[in-house]
């Protein structure tokens, strides 16, 4: 904020709007993860697509879709802050199509931190290391938050 003042971009109608927008952002997506968290309504959860991969946005909710042509099993898991432990939802995945496991969640907004639990066959011999106990990255994200 002292460098935005240094430069006067403080000043400027485009710089305020940014902020506003970004603080009516973190109102609303801390009422819907109170919404979400803290009564008894289910998430919604539609089939989804199987492409494009990675988390993806279309305007009604967010398509989650992972390749794994091993996996027997995948999780969704759905955190509300970095530094949690635990995740606030955890989606199992039953869509897969041609090797990838898919799901729309119409309630999920752009900016959802999430991670996936992958359970396949141990075979370290063969390179496959599932470990249902570990959450993973999305191989196709877009961003991590540290």
């Amino acid at each position: 904020m002292q460098e935005a003042q240094k430069r006067g971009l403080d000043a400027t109608p485009e710089y305020k709007a940014q902020i506003e927008l970004a603080r009516q952002t973190i109102l609303i997506r801390e009422l819907f993860a109170e919404f979400l968290c803290g009564s008894d309504v289910e998430m919604r959860v539609w089939p989804g697509l199987p492409y494009p991969l990675g988390a993806v946005w279309d305007g009604r909710g967010v398509n989650f879709a992972l390749f794994s042509e091993r996996a027997t099993a995948v999780e969704l898991c759905l955190f509300d802050h970095p530094d949690s432990a635990e995740p606030w939802d955890r989606i199992q995945l039953t869509e897969r199509t041609n090797h990838v496991w898919h799901v729309f969640l119409p309630d999920v907004r752009p900016g959802q931190l999430y991670g996936y639990r992958v359970t396949g066959p141990p075979s370290p011999e063969l390179g496959f290391r599932f470990d249902s106990t570990k959450v993973l990255l999305d191989p196709y994200g877009r961003g991590v938050v540290v």
